[in-house]
């Protein structure tokens, strides 16, 4: 008759921590007789979350002395066969012997989930059944495999209970790496959205910029057009006023020429009268001096003359 036992234990854990946990449970230096852990399989259906896989185990065991005759040496294999429920967070593992399976039979089911009790926490039960088939020594043999269950089972929760806290250490790390990826997309996202309003802003003011040159240019275009009407309209002014002061100027110039040419005439007349008379008298003088002294020489009437 098989022999049947279950081991209980609860994780003060997150259900997704021990999954993640029980992954990467070996190979472990507590475990040194579990030599490899292969995937050979796997499979998920996304529209339930379901993962299956199938794993082969390699194991080398430390049979006792008596043993090692009935079974014909220690390597063992097991295969394990997961369904992992991520809609309902349950994770179950069933394994089952494939190396001594006429003279022995050893099946294992382990069930992670969350506790009802408190959800933030997780249930683990095992649960084993050996049958052995080797007349005499059956009982034997499944107290042995038995009492390896137990160890096994007590060892293998150490191990996921130190497995478990390095993977919320890293789950931890990786939510602050999260959140600071989240924090720098969120300041690249602001920053960007910054710079795109600082270039419209840029270019709105540009073109406010431009607008208010062409519209200075405009004015100054209008004034300067208005500056140079007025310019010209006042050297058009200029020119006629200066035009008109010459004709004066020019006019007074010509009265005031005729006015002294006549003044000179008036004068000329009356000095050629003067001297004409002058020279009368000196000439009547002249003829008298003469009539007096003629007996005298020139050179006497010459300077004798007064």
């Amino acid at each position: 008759m098989p022999l049947e036992g279950s081991v209980k234990h609860i994780f003060l854990h997150s259900w997704k921590d021990v999954f993640l946990a029980s992954w990467k449970k070996y190979p472990s230096h507590r475990r040194p007789d579990i030599l490899s852990i292969d995937l050979i399989n796997k499979e998920f259906d996304p529209e339930a979350q379901v993962l299956t896989t199938t794993r082969i185990v390699s194991i080398k065991s430390n049979m006792p002395a008596w043993l090692q005759p009935i079974l014909g040496g220690s390597m063992c294999w097991f295969l394990e066969e997961a369904r992992i429920d991520m809609k309902n967070n349950t994770m179950t593992l069933l394994s089952k012997n494939l190396s001594f399976e006429t003279l022995i039979r050893m099946d294992e089911g382990i069930i992670y989930k969350p506790l009802k009790a408190n959800p933030a926490w997780t249930s683990f039960e095992q649960h084993a059944k050996v049958s052995a088939f080797v007349f005499g020594v059956s009982r034997k043999m499944e107290e042995f495999a038995f009492s390896r269950f137990y160890q096994n089972a007590d060892i293998g929760k150490d191990i996921l209970e130190t497995v478990v806290q390095t993977v919320e250490v890293e789950r931890k790390a990786s939510e602050v790496w999260i959140e600071a990826a989240q924090f720098a997309s969120d300041a690249a996202e602001m920053a960007s959205e910054k710079i795109i309003e600082a270039a419209q802003f840029a270019r709105d003011a540009a073109e406010m910029a431009g607008e208010k040159i062409s519209e200075a240019v405009g004015i100054a275009s209008e004034k300067f057009s208005e500056t140079a009407e007025k310019f010209s309209e006042a050297a058009i002014l200029a020119s006629e006023t200066v035009g008109e002061k010459f004709s004066e100027a020019v006019g007074i110039a010509s009265e005031k020429l005729s006015e002294t040419a006549e003044i000179a005439s008036e004068k000329f007349s009356e000095t050629a009268e003067m001297a004409s008379e002058k020279f009368n008298e000196a000439a009547m003088f002249a003829s008298e001096t003469v009539g007096i002294g003629s007996e005298r020489s020139f050179f006497e009437r010459f300077f004798l003359f007064e």
